[in-house]
């Protein structure tokens, strides 16, 4: 694609795992030019490294230091994916850097934030969501706080927050012609990135209907409420339920009565008692029994096209270029293999990269 957002710009990475990776992998889908300096030869085992080049340089060599140097003086972003210091002890941190190239943009990437009492500390995604505050607001049915796999730490928190500020900082840069260092940590980003739950969470927040004020898994959005939850079918798949409101709850309630049996269950999903708190319980066994009473794709029929707010939990196999709107791929993608997520957003006239259809 001849004309893309970020066409000339140029990119070195240290080699790194998560976040970072990610991150330089969404600068090259929408057009930049990604250099990775790896620490040796052979495959990295980076599943995110599509759209990049790669070098191999000691950077404890005066010839290694030298190369990069020539590279650092050449770049528009530097990627630094290591722990607080590592950097500056190879010679390569932000005022060595600046020196270099007053115009740079110093990326870095940690978990804790530095100047915390974890920042000099090793830790993963599970660590980092742990003490942002987050983790505590997501837990299973049993109580037990519930890591959503890696995504909300290394990769929301930490790898889309690192493009933003790339991005911030190379806007600011057109004005100003200056570089700067755009510190990303995994925590702060995790608990950015989560603001709409954690300021309804908040004392003074009074909505009795979104707030999180009682313990977790007991409020609207974190599985206390029975119209915002996922039901298991008589197949072993699941349906989804998220009609908040009056409206498209009154939807689900007239698609799901003809399966309702007793005066109960009719009068516990009647939209006039949704948010009666008091027969949620009732509503949550009636919601439970019906949907064991068909199989997935057959409630997925059901609420298909309508505005009830109900749709199939689908595996990572089924989903199809349908679901995603007519995604667009390198390659056809073989039939039955997994979709390769694709760039997004989709920008009209710069648009993407397409990725290939690996299988």
């Amino acid at each position: 694609i001849s004309t893309m957002a970020l066409r000339g710009v140029r990119v070195l990475e240290f080699q790194g795992i998560g976040p970072a990776p990610f991150a330089t992998m969404v600068l090259a889908d929408y057009g930049a030019k990604v250099v990775r300096i790896d620490r040796k030869p052979g495959p990295s085992g980076d599943v995110t490294s599509r759209g990049k080049s790669s070098v191999v340089v000691d950077v404890k060599n005066p010839a290694g230091k030298a190369a990069i140097r020539s590279m650092i003086k050449q770049a528009d972003v530097l990627i630094d994916p290591y722990r607080p210091g590592v950097m500056e002890k190879l010679g390569f941190g932000p005022a060595e850097c600046a020196q270099l190239n007053p115009r740079l943009i110093f990326a870095r990437m940690v978990g804790f934030s530095p100047t915390s009492p974890y920042g000099k500390m090793a830790g993963h995604d599970i660590n980092y969501v742990a003490v942002s505050g987050v983790l505590d607001m997501i837990r299973s049915k049993t109580g037990e706080p519930t890591p959503p796999m890696n995504i909300l730490g290394d990769f929301a928190g930490g790898g889309i927050m690192l493009v933003q500020g790339i991005l911030l900082a190379l806007l600011e840069r057109a004005s100003s012609g200056k570089g700067q260092v755009v510190k990303t940590d995994m925590v702060n980003g995790a608990r950015y990135i989560s603001s709409f739950p954690l300021l309804f969470a908040h004392p003074s927040n009074t909505n009795s209907t979104l707030g999180w004020h009682q313990p977790p898994g007991q409020n609207t959005l974190d599985g206390g409420c029975p119209y915002y939850n996922v039901y298991k079918c008589r197949d072993g798949g699941y349906m989804t339920v998220g009609c908040l409101e009056p409206q498209f709850f009154a939807e689900f309630s007239r698609l799901i009565r003809p399966f309702l049996q007793g005066d109960d269950e009719i009068a516990a999903l009647d939209p006039r008692n949704q948010t009666n708190q008091a027969l949620w319980g009732k509503m949550r066994l009636a919601l439970t029994r019906v949907f064991l009473t068909n199989d997935r794709d057959e409630w997925a029929r059901v609420f298909h096209g309508t505005d009830a707010c109900s749709l199939p939990v689908l595996t990572k196999l089924e989903v199809t270029q349908n679901e995603l709107g007519g995604a667009k791929y390198a390659q056809p993608v073989p039939e039955g293999s997994m979709l390769p997520p694709a760039p997004h957003p989709i920008l009209e006239r710069t648009p993407a990269n397409p990725p290939p259809a690996y299988t």
